[in-house]
C-alpha cells in the first residue's frame, strides 16, 4: 500500500509530532508498506537523515502530483493542504487531530479548563502566543480546510479523549507511542533527589508556576533540586525568577536534551513536573517519564488526567502552593514513589508503545477501505 503522510513539523525541527511522523512512518515502512512523508518544514542546512521511507520536501515537488501516486493519505494536524487535492482526486484521507485547531483556529485558546470561544474578529486578534496577524489568518485557513475536510474524511483520529470531547465529533481515539529502545526503566539507577522539568521554556508551559512552587517547598524544608530541560525564549526570565526566590542555586537550567541523554534525566528524577497553563492535546513527555520509571506531577486539565492516570500526581495548573504541597509529598514518601515508578512504567508498556499505535493506525486504514499490502 503506498502511504502518503503530510505533517507541518519534521526534521530538523523537533518535537511530538515530529518524533510521531517519524516513528509511526518508520514502523509502517518496516511492516512492508510504502510510506513517503510530505514534510512542510524546510531542510535548510541541514541533513537529510537515512530512514526506510521517502521523505518529500515542500517546493520541491507538486502537491497534486505526490497526492496522485498515494492509495491514502493520512494528514497529521496541522497539515491540511493537501486534503482539497486528495478530495478532487478521490485519494481517501484520514485525518490525525494532533490538537485544538478543529474548534481553536490558534490551537492554544483553552487554558485551565476554560473555553476559548471562537469568533472571526477575537482569532484575528488573537497574540496568545505573541504570533502575527498573517499567522492568524493562516490558522483561520486551517480551521476552516479542517471543518470542511471532517465531513469528508474516511477516518477522523484524536490523539486523546480531551481533544475528541472538545472536537466534538465521533472518532478514533489512539494516543502517541514512546521510543522503547530510548525510554525504559532502568532499576539499577537510583534516582538522585531532584524534580525535572522538560519542554520549551515559553510562557503556556507554566514553568515559572513550577520555580514559584519549588521556592516554596524549599522553604517549608525541601533540601532537593530542580532540573529544567529544555531551551526557549523564556530561559532568561526564568532564571531570574529563580534567583528572586532565592533558589537560584538549586535550580539547575540544563538546556536542551534529547534521546538518550533526555532519558538518563527521567531515570535520575524522582519526578517529572508538568506544570502546563493550557490544556496539552497528548504530552508525549509524560509518558516518556512514566516509561523510565519517573513518576509524574501535572495539570489537573486536557489530556494530562488521561495520560497518568494513577500513576501520577494531579495538581491545579496555576497554584504554586499546590505544587510545593505535591513535591513535598513525593520527597517525603519513598515508598509512593517506588509504586508510581512501577504503576507508570506498567502503564506506558501496556497502552504506548510504537506496535500498538501503529497495530491501530493499519486497522484504520483498512476501515477506510485501503487494502493493506501482505
Amino acid at each position: 500500500m503506498r502511504i502518503l503522510i503530510h505533517t507541518a513539523f519534521f526534521h530538523p525541527s523537533t518535537g511530538g509530532i515530529e518524533t510521531f511522523v517519524d516513528g509511526l512512518a518508520g514502523a509502517l515502512a518496516r511492516r512492508g508498506e510504502s510510506v513517503t512523508v510530505f514534510a512542510e518544514t524546510p531542510l535548510g542546512s541541514a541533513v537529510e537523515l537515512d530512514r526506510p521511507y521517502r521523505v518529500v520536501r515542500a517546493g520541491t515537488v507538486r502537491r497534486r502530483d505526490i497526492v496522485a501516486v498515494c492509495d491514502v493519505l493520512l494528514s497529521k494536524g496541522p497539515a491540511t493542504r493537501m486534503l482539497p487535492i486528495a478530495w478532487r482526486l478521490g485519494i481517501p484521507f484520514v485525518l490525525v487531530h494532533s490538537g485544538p485547531i478543529a474548534t481553536c483556529p490558534i490551537g492554544i485558546g483553552w487554558r485551565n479548563g476554560a473555553v476559548c470561544q471562537y469568533s472571526f474578529r477575537k482569532c484575528m486578534g488573537c497574540d496568545v502566543s505573541n504570533q502575527s496577524t498573517l499567522a492568524n489568518v493562516k490558522a483561520i485557513t486551517r480551521n476552516k480546510v479542517l471543518r470542511w475536510a471532517m465531513r469528508r474524511a474516511a477516518a477522523t483520529v484524536y490523539i486523546s479523549e480531551s481533544i475528541a470531547k472538545r472536537v466534538g465529533r465521533q472518532g478514533h481515539v489512539i494516543g502517541n507511542f514512546f521510543d522503547p529502545a530510548t525510554f525504559y526503566a532502568d532499576h539499577e539507577v537510583t534516582p538522585e533527589p531532584a524534580f525535572l522539568i522538560v519542554g520549551r521554556l515559553v510562557p503556556i508551559k507554566g514553568f515559572d508556576v513550577a520555580i514559584r512552587g519549588f521556592a516554596l517547598a524549599r522553604r517549608q524544608g525541601l533540601r532537593f533540586r530542580l532540573r529544567v530541560v529544555g531551551d526557549g525564549p523564556e530561559r532568561v526570565n526564568l532564571e531570574r525568577l529563580a534567583k528572586r526566590e532565592g533558589v537560584a542555586d538549586t535550580v539547575e537550567f540544563l538546556g536542551s536534551r534529547r534521546g538518550s541523554d533526555l532519558a538518563d534525566n527521567y531515570r535520575k528524577a524522582w519526578a517529572l513536573v508538568v506544570p502546563t497553563q493550557v490544556e496539552e492535546a497528548f504530552g508525549i513527555v509524560m509518558v516518556e517519564a512514566l516509561a523510565c520509571g519517573c513518576p509524574v506531577i501535572a495539570s489537573d486539565h486536557g489530556a494530562c488526567p488521561e495520560v497518568i492516570a494513577d500513576a501520577g500526581v494531579l495538581v491545579p495548573a496555576t497554584e504554586p502552593a499546590k505544587w510545593a504541597d505535591a513535591m513535598l509529598g513525593l520527597a517525603n514518601d519513598p515508598v509512593r514513589r517506588a509504586w508510581l515508578s512501577e504503576r507508570g512504567t506498567a502503564r506506558a508498556n501496556q497502552l504506548f508503545t510504537q506496535e500498538s499505535v501503529t497495530d491501530r493506525y493499519l486497522e484504520i486504514l483498512r476501515s477506510a477501505g485501503v487494502k493493506t499490502a501482505k
